[in-house]
């Protein structure tokens, strides 16, 4: 189904207006059964896809999706048909667009003058030969329905359609289908989900059909830390075994085979100019190890170059060469991985480009479904020691260290000799640390002065290390404000700095401070809330109804607090909360308070959570367990002024 892009935001409008009726109705509102409204913004009327395969290079698309429009949330998503071609290798034409109102009555019909053409360059690309074809149509008036079709034709079949008719949390689907029409020697390879009915598979002379379909189904709603929605959908990814694109032949049978077929697509485009290749032999010249010659080249290499994506000739999947990027100073994932390849290729270090689903996020490839399921490119270096890892379009990453746009998941090494699917670092909760420690120094009147330091490692210095190169100095301070969980205080001074890199980089934020009503004052007595410098935990709702995806906590880390308040003369402990100790099928949570003397009370707090997928009973203790963790956040003590 089509893609959204928010520049269609700016675009003109062919705005929905009166007509007359021609025909009986179309799709009126009145044809939707009641249950498919139920938590629906949109419906799905019809939607129809047909794959006809000629050959191993050569397909046509054609596509017709009816769409009923409920309410304005959804006309953004849905108002509009827009494909996208290249000249090279997809041909593609919007046929009929036409609105209905809620009878099914026309109200509007595509004129040739309201498609709108452009080239589909997205941020950060130079050069880019995607371009669209759109025509948007929308009422003010609801319910409306869009019928639309358009025609694809392909010449390079590196990729077959993924159906997925039910694209987004509100809308409903009354019926879809997908025909796919080979012949007859050519194997078309598919993997449904969510389908009640598997594949029908027919014969008729030469060609091979194969035929699937849905009907009434309700809008899906994701349930707090459910999977990701598209595997809670229903869907059919199609691939092929033979495959020829842009001139090549391959296979992706295997993924040895689809990663061979690759780095055949790249070879030859890792030769050092001679100019550069001097530099990179005194470069190295003194370095110890091979992991110092890794992290020379590659801090060279993100000084001396940036990344500017430059998606030409075979679908922007054939990278440019490494003499391409030194004489340019840029290139996009594909060219700067080949020329940080390449380069240690020049020092006797062998690497690997690997191709991953990157995203923070976003769900793992299929695994057993050898495809092209892939939207980046990163390096892998198998040492003697370790793998290391790269992200060559950041310019600030530490050597070795990928982040959580990479990491823990699938990745298809690419090499003539040894492709295969690996897996990127997946990372324990002490690695992903957060400690924050503070001195707070209490005054009579519940005020204070504090001493605050934030140090993070892993995924938690993520937000640090892009705050730090990417910011301006007040939008710095603005963000150092947004990790202060008072209310009122007075910023002295701040310092945000990286304290060490590689493989689990770390980096630290100072903060001194002067704050307001720390400490509530009732009679002789001093209350202190001892959970005072960390982001209250936040409760997922109850369910409405008897939950059914299963739960999905992704996130791994380690918080450890230390807090030590200093108490004004005069006070001495009177209520001190006992330790809390939690444990879950998610974590672990404790707290103590030590009291080494009179003037001094040590608050230790500690939260450690670990990835986990459960089924959907378990929910409920997920969040039983985190509104314990909150109530434990709350706890007070009590010091006592004396006589």
């Amino acid at each position: 189904m089509q893609k959204i892009l928010t520049f269609f935001l700016c675009c003109t409008l062919l705005r929905v207006v009166a007509a007359p009726p021609a025909g009986g109705p179309v799709y009126p509102a009145s044809g939707i059964p009641a249950e498919l409204k139920t938590g629906a913004n949109a419906v799905v009327r019809n939607h129809e896809e047909v794959f006809t395969i000629t050959g191993p290079g050569t397909a046509t698309l054609a596509v017709t999706h009816a769409v009923t429009i409920l309410s304005k949330s959804a006309v953004d998503f849905h108002s509009h048909a827009i494909v996208y071609f290249d000249n090279k290798l997809v041909k593609a034409n919007i046929l009929s667009v036409i609105a209905y109102d809620a009878l099914g009555k026309e109200i509007s019909r595509m004129k040739k003058s309201d498609i709108i053409e452009g080239s589909a360059v997205s941020g950060g690309t130079l050069y880019q030969d995607d371009k669209y074809k759109a025509v948007i149509a929308q009422s003010d008036a609801f319910p409306y329905t869009l019928v639309y079709s358009y025609v694809e034709e392909r010449n390079g079949l590196l990729f077959y359609p993924y159906w997925t008719p039910q694209e987004t949390e509100d809308v409903a689907v009354q019926y879809a289908s997908l025909k796919v029409l080979a012949p007859s020697g050519m194997k078309v390879r598919y993997r449904e989900n969510m389908l009640d009915e598997s594949v029908s598979v027919s014969q008729a002379g030469e060609q091979t059909s194969y035929f699937w379909e849905i009907s009434n189904r309700k809008a899906i709603r994701k349930e707090p830390y459910g999977p990701p929605f598209d595997l809670q959908t229903p869907s059919v990814r199609l691939a092929p075994s033979e495959f020829e694109f842009g001139g090549y032949r391959g296979n992706m049978s295997t993924w040895e085979d689809l990663g061979v077929f690759f780095a055949k697509l790249n070879e030859g485009r890792d030769v050092l100019p001679p100019e550069l290749a001097g530099k990179v032999t005194e470069m190295v010249k003194d370095a110890a190890s091979p992991e110092e010659k890794v992290r020379i080249l590659y801090e060279y290499m993100q000084k001396s170059t940036r990344y500017v994506s430059v998606q030409l000739n075979i679908g922007g999947f054939q990278t440019y060469d490494a003499a391409y990027v030194y004489t340019n100073g840029y290139g996009d994932c594909k060219a700067l991985t080949n020329y940080m390849m390449s380069m240690l290729k020049h020092t006797g270090i062998p690497s690997y480009p690997a191709l991953v689903r990157a995203g923070v996020g976003t769900p793992d490839i299929t695994t057993d479904f050898p495809s092209d399921q892939f939207n980046h490119v990163i390096l892998c270096i198998p040492l003697a020691a370790d793998t290391l890892w790269l992200e060559c379009t950041s310019s600030e990453n530490a050597s070795g260290y990928l982040g959580s746009f990479t990491e823990d998941r699938h990745v298809l090494l690419t090499g003539l000799n040894n492709s295969k699917l690996i897996r990127t670092h997946f990372r324990r909760p002490e690695e992903n640390l957060q400690f924050r420690e503070a001195d707070i120094f209490i005054n009579p009147d519940g005020s204070a002065r504090i001493r605050y330091s934030i140090t993070a490692s892993g995924h938690q210095q993520d937000a640090m290390q892009q705050v730090d190169h990417g910011l301006a100095a007040k939008e710095k301070e603005d963000w150092v404000r947004r990790q202060i969980p008072l209310s009122s205080y007075e910023l002295v001074k701040w310092e945000l700095k990286p304290l060490s890199g590689g493989f689990n980089p770390v980096s630290r934020l100072d903060i001194e401070m002067n704050a307001r009503n720390c400490a509530t004052l009732s009679n002789k007595r001093l209350f202190l809330n001892l959970n005072l410098l960390s982001p209250p935990m936040s409760v997922p709702e109850a369910s409405a109804t008897p939950r059914t995806q299963p739960v999905w906590w992704n996130s791994t880390f380690l918080d450890k607090d230390s807090i030590n308040f200093h108490i004004p003369a005069g006070y001495a402990p009177e209520g001190i909360p006992p330790a809390a100790d939690l444990s879950s099928d998610f974590g672990e949570y404790h707290s103590a308070v030590q009291t080494p003397d009179e003037q001094t009370l040590i608050y230790l707090r500690s939260l450690r959570m670990e990835r986990t997928q459960v089924p959907a009973p378990v929910y409920d203790s997920l969040r039983e367990f985190l509104r314990q963790v909150v109530k434990a956040d709350k706890v007070q003590a009590v010091m006592n002024g004396k006589s």
